[in-house]
């Protein structure tokens, strides 16, 4: 958010390309062509600075039509491109650094998101730096790109011992969304493959590192425009956030970023924009006779 970024979209028949259209709201980001060719067009995209991060889709426009829809996302951390998608993007893929062993693992100063790519077999490893007792977030959006991704990450200590192994987190599809203290200083490296060993030169990824809510739903998930809505986090234990839902909300869906003081980046959870009232599920309610009461219409929310 505030900034502006080049993006290339690689494809076919993109010479003549002329605008990008997304989900953002109106007035949320300006794009300017920059270059372009046969199979690949480049804009710089300049975002607002009260855009939400969260996912958003994006399209090309030609004068032959749109494009498929592609996924990007808003992030709050600061970006870091991985050695590997940025050699392969300028041409010296083959002579250029890889980060595909631990010996060669890429360094990285956290806060952070990783933006690279997985494509068949590949294994990346990144360096980070920690102190004992430091609490660290780590997040992988690769799945929710739209993409077969399955992501696993692996972290080992600075002697190459596992300190924690994480794969799918309910709530994100095939991605991860996870908090892990550390309990010795030190390097450590952080190990990023898909499962099966799958990938393609189109499969990005997104590796989030830093200090944020480590929670991946939030209840209720739906709102009232211009109401003040409380959303639980079940993750977080007693964490929740009181916050005003704006009246004049584009569409039908959002993301709200959750950002607690001393946070250096945010969480992101959908929610979608209902005109009904919310109805909260009530423990105990097993049971018929225990049923929590609710007056239809409305929407039911529970665990």
């Amino acid at each position: 958010p505030g900034q502006t970024t080049h993006i290339t979209l690689v494809g076919s028949e993109l010479k003549d390309a002329t605008a990008l259209w997304t989900t953002l709201p109106t007035g949320s980001v300006k794009s300017q062509w920059v270059n372009s060719d046969e199979t690949g067009v480049t804009f710089a995209v300049e975002i607002s600075s009260d855009a939400r991060p969260g996912l958003y889709g994006l399209r090309v426009a030609t004068p032959s039509g749109l494009s498929n829809v592609h996924l990007f996302a808003i992030d709050d951390l600061p970006i870091v491109v991985e050695r590997e998608t940025a050699a392969a993007k300028a041409g010296t893929a083959k002579t250029g650094p890889s980060n595909n062993s631990l010996d060669r693992a890429q360094a990285v100063a956290i806060p952070a998101v990783l933006v690279g790519t997985s494509p068949a077999s590949d294994i990346d490893y990144y360096a980070i730096e920690v102190t004992a007792g430091q609490r660290v977030s780590f997040e992988v959006v690769g799945n929710r790109l739209g993409k077969a991704f399955d992501p696993l990450v692996k972290i080992f200590d600075s002697n190459g011992r596992s300190v924690i192994e994480r794969d799918n987190d309910v709530g994100l599809f095939f991605d991860s969304r996870f908090e892990h203290t550390f309990k010795e200083g030190g390097r450590h490296y952080v190990r990023l493959t898909d499962t099966r060993y799958h990938g393609s030169r189109h499969w990005t990824y997104m590796l989030r590192m830093g200090r944020f809510p480590a929670a991946r739903v939030a209840i209720p998930s739906t709102v009232q425009a211009g109401e003040r809505t409380v959303l639980n986090f079940p993750e977080l234990g007693t964490g929740r956030k009181d916050f005003d839902v704006p009246a004049d909300l584009q569409g039908d869906r959002f993301f709200f970023g959750l950002r607690r003081d001393g946070d250096e980046g945010s969480a992101w959870f959908p929610l979608s924009v209902s005109r009904l009232t919310n109805a909260m599920e009530s423990e105990p309610n097993n049971l018929q006779m225990a049923a929590t009461p609710a007056t239809v219409p409305c929407n039911l929310h529970g665990l």
